[in-house]
């Protein structure tokens, strides 16, 4: 926001550089270049409040005095938020995909013989190894890849549930086909 200053228009956004800046009890000062000090509170900053001495003094001035970076303790605080008493951002949190905020049921041979029926069911009723695992890749792709090694095992897993199946008379397979039992 320009200001009129003795017929000399000053950007405080732009124009305002950091020279220093020094930690003053529960204050950081910063002294621009202009020869103006700026002091804000440490509480609007509480990764430097946090921080040791020494944490402190170990800052960069980055940009054409525009920021100041503190290696030691990954934070960048710019000029134009000091000045504007812009407390310290925090990201949130990160949180887990959608599909995984519930507790995942665990994925078994039982859980894969409920998957190969159902796979067997959206193909007519029968269909190729080949054909059941890519329907129940497209149905539990999420479940599967969540399920911690049994992403590395799924496939012969599939095959096991089917064989446990075939055993029990649900299943029936023939020429590379399986298929359900009536």
């Amino acid at each position: 926001m320009p200001i009129g200053k003795s017929n000399q228009t000053v950007d405080l956004l732009n124009d305002s550089a950091a020279a220093d800046l020094r930690f003053d009890r529960s204050r950081l000062v910063v002294t621009l270049t202009d020869g103006r000090e700026i002091a804000v509170p440490l509480r609007l900053y509480p990764t430097l409040a946090r921080a040791g001495a020494a944490q402190r003094d170990n800052w960069q001035l980055i940009g054409p005095g525009k920021a100041f970076h503190w290696p030691d303790l990954d934070l960048d605080l710019s000029v134009f938020g000091l000045i504007n008493a812009l407390p310290e951002a925090t990201p949130p949190p990160p949180s887990p995909p959608p599909d995984q905020t519930a507790a995942a049921a665990p994925v078994d041979r039982h859980t894969m013989q409920r998957w190969v029926q159902e796979a067997l069911q959206q193909l007519g009723g029968a269909g190729s190894a080949l054909d059941v695992c890519r329907t129940v890749w497209r149905n539990h792709q999420h479940e599967i890849e969540a399920a911690g090694d049994v992403l590395f095992k799924w496939q012969y897993e599939i095959r096991q549930a089917a064989d446990l199946l075939r055993r029990s008379g649900r299943l029936r397979s023939a020429a590379g086909r399986w298929q359900l039992a009536s």
